[in-house]
This record gives C-alpha cells, sequence and structure tokens, in this order.
C-alpha cells in the first residue's frame, strides 16, 4: 500500500525577465513547466487529490520561481512535491508503500532505470533504454494512438489531464498568479 510520494525537479535558470519562464505573458513559472511532473508521478501512484496545499516564493515578475506543494489522498497517503527553477538540485522521485519504496532517478526526462527496496532487502535495479531526449516514449504512444484510430489515450484520460490543469490553476489563483 502507497503511504507517501515525494518527488522534487529543480533547474537552474538565471533570472532575465525575457526568458518564457519568467514571462507570465508566456505562461512561465516553475509550477506549469516543471512541477507538472511531481504533481502527474504523485497522481499515478495515489490517484486524484482535492486536498492541496502550496507555498510559493516569486520571481521578480511576479511569476513562481519556486513551489512546494503537500497533500493527502483519499486512502490517507501523502504527497510532498517541490519544483524550482532557481537552483540546481537532484531531480528525483520516491514512491514509499508499506513494505518498501521505488526510487525514480531523473524521472522527469525519460530515466535510465528505478530501483525498488523491499524494506530489510537490498535494491533492485531496473534498467531502461533511454530512447531520444526524453520524450520519445510519449511521441510513441500518441502515435501509436493516433494509428489505432484512438481520440483518448487509455494511459492519460482527458479528465486526468484536466484534473491536472485544475489543480494547477486553483494553486496558483491561490497565489494571485494568472491562470
Amino acid at each position: 500500500e502507497i503511504v507517501y510520494v515525494e518527488a522534487h525537479f529543480f533547474i537552474d535558470v538565471p533570472f532575465d525577465p525575457d526568458h518564457r519562464l519568467y514571462n507570465q505573458k508566456l505562461g512561465g513559472g516553475a509550477l506549469l513547466d516543471l512541477g507538472i511532473y511531481p504533481l502527474w508521478l504523485a497522481t499515478l501512484a495515489l490517484g486524484e487529490i482535492e486536498d492541496w496545499r502550496s507555498s510559493i516564493i516569486k520571481a521578480p515578475t511576479g511569476e513562481d520561481q519556486s513551489i512546494y506543494i503537500s497533500g493527502k489522498s483519499k486512502s490517507g497517503a501523502l504527497a510532498n512535491l517541490s519544483a524550482s527553477m532557481t537552483y540546481e538540485r537532484p531531480s528525483i522521485g520516491y514512491i514509499h508503500g508499506t513494505k518498501g519504496k521505488v526510487v525514480v532517478p531523473h524521472f522527469f526526462f525519460c530515466p535510465e532505470s528505478l530501483s525498488v527496496q523491499m524494506y530489510g532487502e537490498d535494491e533492485v535495479r531496473h534498467p531502461s533504454p533511454w530512447i531520444g531526449n526524453g520524450y520519445t516514449h510519449e511521441i510513441m504512444h500518441v502515435q501509436n494512438c493516433i494509428a489505432q484510430g484512438l481520440k483518448e489515450s487509455s494511459s492519460v484520460p482527458h479528465r486526468l489531464s484536466q484534473y491536472l490543469a485544475r489543480t494547477m490553476d486553483t494553486q496558483l489563483a491561490y497565489h494571485g498568479l494568472p491562470v
């Protein structure tokens, strides 16, 4: 049973008011560009969470340059997520369960492996081939859906995309940022 998800995505982008990440007119900000990935992992592991709370640090342009989000699922499992565009730090995801944990290093850009560790046992690493620039698997999935005549992915149904967008919009609006 999953009891805790932790995920972080950090990059270091020097402040430039014309850079897309620091420009509100271009949809900038840490949550929309980076935070979606930790949010996605938590949602995959825990399902839809309605009880999200967040804190942000704003850039001089008003965009969220760093965000911390926590939530609690219907089952009582917790999620702690963060994203920042102001400093470099390992981007990693953890899914903790009652009997062990899964660790996904660099999970945002096609990880080369993941590891599973049952508590009290050695960690087992599962390699995964890195194809392309990190988005290749998404492109292949879309191509497969189109080839099958599907209008919606069974892996990422429209309702899930809408949930993620609503969640991010709610957090941005809470902090007075444009949605």
